[in-house]
């Protein structure tokens, strides 16, 4: 049985919800095809690329964790099967179908919440919250747009809705508790630490109610069991993962993390410093009330999740930074929404500049453009080698080229956790852990080389001497042997050397 919405400050009758008008459908419309349009003008960034790459490999035949090494657990490459299957299908670029299904997840997740919301009569602005939620949803993203973090970010929604109706004091329908809950352990099985973001919710649900009800509801129970189910099956499909690979990242995910002030302050946390500031001191009474509180809440717990990673990547603080973005537009919103004509239109102006542009005028990696410069003249089906500790540089480059990645991996991230562990001047345990794993590594890149010799090299990117470290293993070195020095791109210590396989036609050089 439904309970009564108890009275917040600023809460509206049911009766002034309304439906979404015309104009607010045709915003987000627009912000869709927006967001649409911008991401197709690019390729999309080098985590997704090298996940469809996986995907691709995968739906070949090839094992996951065994032939194709992958740093995180599977939902993070099963997340583009779907669509990288669909493409292979149909014959349309993957990417695009992955562009269109995450706009297309987005919609159904605003439904989703509105659907929650209206029932326990937490919207004041219908109009308000579609508009919004689209800017953020579809567009902040920017280059991060469908990472793991823009997908859990999605599945978080229904649930932190879900807490906002229980802080009400409303039971949300069973349908509707039973999708939060889906969400919420699909977002707990592309990371193990996202949930901070149902924890943090729930215990301030549970303080404001003074009951464990938001803790111990169906909701939770359902993420819950969905992740275990999850893991079970991972058990099953995926053994590798267990006996392969987690034993070797779980060394350098724990030896390789950033200092905790470097994680506090440094410029990937900016922005959400910045909206977290601005809404305590412009609109910190917002958050007695239930939706702004549990999204903020959601906001906090998904930033201790970016401390728990302790790698101080951008993309990992994006769903804070997008809940929090919410909280301040959509009470920047409310508050100036008095005005008729152009007047009304202002408050949207402005939520529009302060949420899409930044993401949408991002620069764009000038050293990535000279690759495929230098590369192109040379056709497709080449078989390149990233022997860098980059993963961008060779993830979006072959999918651009239309060539194969020899390396059963991204990149040398195993080396370079190793590498960085061992220049800390670790114990003598850890030490002789790490250079297990950057052996590993080596060994790896061995057979990668050997398997399929490649007929363009990528080494550099970094102040370590990653092609002196790879020669330390005499097959290696024998085989580059057989490489020549063919260009440059980028500068400095960014600077990728392109080694070119002899025999191959001459490189074009760039303009």
């Amino acid at each position: 049985m439904k309970a009564t919405a108890a009275p917040y400050p600023g809460d509206i009758a049911p009766a002034a919800t309304g439906r979404l008008s015309l104009s607010a459908r045709a915003l987000v419309a627009l912000v869709m095809a927006a967001a649409f349009a911008w991401q197709l003008s690019q390729p999309l960034n080098g985590d997704v690329s090298w996940l469809m790459t996986a995907s691709e490999r995968m739906l070949a035949g090839q094992r996951l964790y065994t032939d194709i090494l992958e740093t995180n657990p599977p939902m993070s490459t099963l997340l583009y099967l779907p669509w990288v299957w669909l493409g292979q299908v149909t014959g349309i670029a993957a990417g695009g179908i992955v562009i269109a299904a995450t706009l297309a997840l987005a919609l159904v997740v605003l439904w989703l919440a509105d659907r929650i919301l209206a029932a326990a009569h937490l919207l004041e602005r219908r109009d308000d919250w579609w508009f919004v939620g689209a800017l953020v949803l579809m567009l902040l993203p920017g280059q991060d747009f469908a990472e793991r973090e823009h997908f859990a970010l999605l599945a978080m929604v229904p649930m932190l809705v879900a807490f906002a109706a229980r802080q009400a004091k409303v039971t949300p329908p069973l349908w509707a508790r039973l999708a939060a809950g889906i969400g919420g352990g699909l977002a707990m099985a592309i990371k193990p630490h996202f949930a901070l973001a149902i924890l943090v919710p729930a215990v301030w649900a549970a303080i404001a109610t003074r009951s464990l009800r938001p803790i111990f509801c169906l909701e939770t129970i359902t993420a819950g069991l969905v992740l275990l189910v999850f893991w079970a099956m991972v058990g099953v499909a995926f053994p590798a993962f267990f006996t392969d690979l987690l034993p070797l990242s779980g060394i350098i995910y724990a030896g390789d993390r950033l200092p905790w002030l470097a994680l506090f302050t440094g410029r990937p946390t900016w922005p959400f410093w910045a909206v977290v500031i601005a809404v305590l001191l412009l609109y910190r009474r917002e958050l007695i009330r239930p939706l702004p509180a549990m999204l903020f809440a959601g906001a906090i717990g998904f930033f201790v999740a970016y401390l728990a990673q302790g790698k101080g990547f951008s993309y990992h603080l994006l769903p804070a930074t997008a809940l929090a973005t919410v909280v301040f537009v959509m009470a920047f919103a409310s508050r100036n929404a008095g005005g008729r004509g152009v007047a009304a239109a202002v408050p949207k102006l402005v939520a529009v500049v302060l949420v899409a542009l930044p993401m949408m005028t991002a620069p764009t990696d000038a050293g990535n453009a000279t690759l495929i410069e230098l590369l192109r003249p040379l056709g497709p089906n080449l078989k390149i080698a990233n022997i860098t500790p980059q993963l961008n540089t060779t993830s979006p480059l072959v999918r651009q080229l239309g060539a194969t990645l020899v390396n059963s991996g991204p990149f040398m991230w195993m080396a370079l956790g190793a590498i960085r562990i061992e220049n800390t001047n670790p114990p003598p345990a850890l030490m002789a852990m790490a250079r297990t794993v950057e052996q590993h590594e080596r060994d790896r890149l061995r057979q990668d080389l050997l398997r399929q010799p490649p007929d363009i090299v990528l080494v550099g990117a970094d102040t370590f001497d990653w092609l002196g470290w790879a020669k330390q293993d005499a097959a290696i070195a024998a085989l580059l042997a057989g490489y020549d020095v063919a260009g440059h791109a980028g500068t400095g210590i960014n600077m990728v050397t392109v080694l070119e396989r002899r025999g191959l036609a001459p490189l074009a050089q760039p303009g």
